[in-house]
């Protein structure tokens, strides 16, 4: 009879983490696309700024530095977000093999994904995300050094 309790109590137990998996990938999956939701306005809005403006390339040349060190933040957050997010799914694949029934795996709900993830032609919506973000980071690191450049030009140094 013990032994019953406790076969129950581990299969209870990895439903529960099998649950909360669940609900951490899906709260990763939103603070993703919440970066996207909330980066893309700002870098689009402060590129417009850069390029159409007149004001001083100091002034220009902070803005592009500010926009660099924000884009490889929010880069930096999403490419953690993805491994922690890989780790989780993971672990889920995991708990679905141990909570075979007579050698059957029951649940595939995750072990299933993995044909889309390597669906050809395609790339996952955290790398596309983060692709996005480098490329923003890439153009205000340009945007710098093009200000920087113009400040130089006109202080004669």
């Amino acid at each position: 009879m013990k032994m019953k309790d406790d076969a129950e109590k581990k299969y209870d137990m990895l439903l529960k983490e099998y649950a909360e998996a669940g609900q951490i990938t899906r709260h990763h999956e939103l603070l993703t696309r919440t970066s996207l939701s909330l980066s893309l306005p700002l870098f689009t809005a402060l590129a417009g700024y850069l390029l159409g403006s007149s004001v001083s390339s100091i002034a220009k040349l902070g803005l592009a530095v500010g926009g660099f060190v924000v884009a490889l933040l929010l880069l930096n957050t999403v490419l953690r977000l993805q491994m922690y997010y890989r780790c989780y799914i993971s672990r889920a694949k995991e708990i679905e093999r141990l909570l075979s029934v007579a050698d059957t795996q029951v649940m595939r709900l995750y072990s299933n994904g993995a044909e889309v993830h390597h669906a050809p032609l395609t790339i996952s919506n955290k790398t596309a995300i983060a692709l996005v973000l480098g490329l923003a980071a890439g153009y205000f690191a340009i945007s710098a050094l093009v200000y920087g450049y113009q400040l130089v030009c006109k202080s004669g140094l």
